[in-house]
């Protein structure tokens, strides 16, 4: 068993090590770098931020979380991904005991295994700091786990005020907490229809988990209620995406088996299927988790289809639950006497995984905003240093990496698409500013002409990969740069 884990933990961990180090190089994302602020936010002045920074969903546990380590270790990239690392294995360690407590000792290693190591979409995304889906996956688990414990021990009113608490942590930290949890409560209902009188402490609990969701949506109109998202996706189109594509991002199976997406499709419907199957054995065991699991795999797409950010698939980020259910459902098959299956299993998907690392996403997918931004800004930021500037615009990739990296000295505003309007205020007025290109981007030469068309006084300094264009301004200019680049939600 210690040598399954061990195995499980140091694969998933090296290959996390090798993304950051040879995909993204160190350098912190344009969203990952605002949860870094709002860290340090925390940090500096002992300001919570509800949310993360320009809207009123995606609570901010993780940056709180952030906070904490920064207070002990230095503040920098590495540490703040640490954050979304360390949560996603726990995660993987609370479902793998959920399996092997119920199922048997394999089916929770196999469930490790898998989790920790495996698809390589979701082992990437492990690596990026985005405020509250790692944190969700977490309570999620803790959740379902609480469920259990509810139905299959004496009531006990700490428990329940436990389940009603992570419920409402979950609820202000993404709303969707709902494809976990509103099938657990249906379930848990249903379970304790007879005696739901003991189920009351729950209540005040989950108003107190959910208490900053509540004060903000007071102060801001129910904001949180509001879709971040507008497309022209109908209800019927995601659910139809979500099994087009959605099963094809969770299972992984396009990197197993290049070719057409049909058949992806099919290969992965037929692992979901595989998998609800194992589920449905597992009944013997575990009738409990076994009908839980069963029922949020069932109402998951319905789920998923009634929101509208759901049409962005992307890397699966609203997929991530559904994989822990459907992992025990497929670990659910490993017998009790096969304990190397674990060990194997992790080895050989984190050698797919290893090979097929020149597929996963790197600082090339964040334009600035029609070319890569660089991995290294340090050139940027200690020439602003030198010349005593500390109010910067620019693309919402680079200044706030900058403003992050810079530990804060920096004040910043983004061209497009901005999360701080106290920060874009004092840009505004600030009597200079640099404006950071990267090289090769055509907004250089537009924003140039703007400059010079506004009759401003002006100074061009020219790095390896970056270009400041150093403004003299005043309060009233107004001065406004071209950006194509419009950064998407973050959730």
């Amino acid at each position: 068993m210690v040598v399954s884990v061990a195995t499980s933990f140091v694969v998933g961990l090296a290959l996390r090590v090798v993304i950051l180090e040879h995909r993204w190089h160190g350098a912190v994302g344009g969203d990952e770098a605002i949860v870094g602020l709002m860290a340090e936010d925390l940090r500096h002045h002992g300001d919570p931020t509800i949310f993360f920074w320009g809207q009123h969903y995606g609570g901010s546990l993780e940056s709180m979380i952030a906070a904490a380590l920064f207070v002990v270790l230095p503040t920098s990239t590495l540490v703040l991904k640490l954050v979304p690392m360390g949560l996603a294995l726990a995660a993987a360690g609370v479902h793998a005991r959920l399996a092997s407590d119920r199922i048997g000792t394999a089916a929770g290693l196999t469930t490790f295994a898998v989790l920790a190591t495996w698809p390589p979409t979701f082992v990437w995304f492990s690596t990026v700091a985005l405020a509250f889906y790692w944190v969700s996956l977490l309570l999620g688990g803790v959740l379902v786990w609480l469920a259990l414990d509810s139905v299959e021990r004496a009531n006990h009113s700490a428990r329940w005020l436990a389940l009603g608490f992570v419920g409402g942590a979950m609820w202000w930290t993404t709303p969707q907490s709902i494809f976990v949890g509103l099938p657990t409560v249906v379930w848990l209902l249903w379970r304790q229809r007879r005696r739901l009188g003991a189920t009351w402490p729950a209540i005040p609990a989950f108003f107190i988990g959910s208490s900053l969701w509540w004060f903000d949506n007071l102060r801001s109109g129910w904001a949180s209620l509001e879709s971040p998202q507008v497309n022209d996706s109908t209800y019927l189109d995601r659910l139809a995406l979500f099994f087009e594509k959605g099963v094809v991002r969770i299972t992984g199976i396009d990197e197993l088996v290049p070719g057409p997406e049909l058949v992806a499709m099919l290969l992965s419907l037929v692992v979901v299927g595989f998998a609800l199957v194992g589920l449905w054995r597992a009944h013997r065991k575990a009738p409990h988790l076994s009908s839980l699991l069963l029922a949020i795999a069932v109402s998951y797409p319905f789920l998923f289809a009634v929101f509208p950010t759901s049409w962005a698939i992307g890397e699966g980020r609203y997929l991530l639950p559904l994989w822990t259910v459907l992992a025990m459902g497929l670990a659910a098959w490993v017998p009790d006497r096969r304990p190397v299956i674990p060990v194997v299993l992790a080895i050989c998907l984190g050698a797919v995984t290893l090979l097929g690392i020149d597929d996963i996403p790197t600082l090339e997918n964040q334009a600035a905003p029609d070319v890569p931004r660089p991995a290294d800004l340090t050139w940027a930021i200690d020439a602003l240093d030198e010349l005593g500037i500390d109010h910067v615009a620019g693309n919402y990739w680079v200044v706030y990496p900058m403003a992050f990296e810079s530990d804060g000295s920096l004040v910043v505003r983004p061209t497009a698409s901005s999360r701080n309007p106290e920060w874009d205020a004092e840009v505004a007025a600030a009597p200079i500013v640099a404006h950071v290109f990267v090289n090769g981007s055509t907004s250089l030469p537009d924003s140039l002409d703007a400059v010079e068309e506004q009759g401003l006084p002006h100074e061009l300094l020219v790095g390896e990969e970056l270009t400041l264009l150093l403004i003299d301004q005043k309060p009233d200019d107004g001065v406004e740069l071209p950006d194509t680049r419009t950064v998407g939600v973050a959730g």
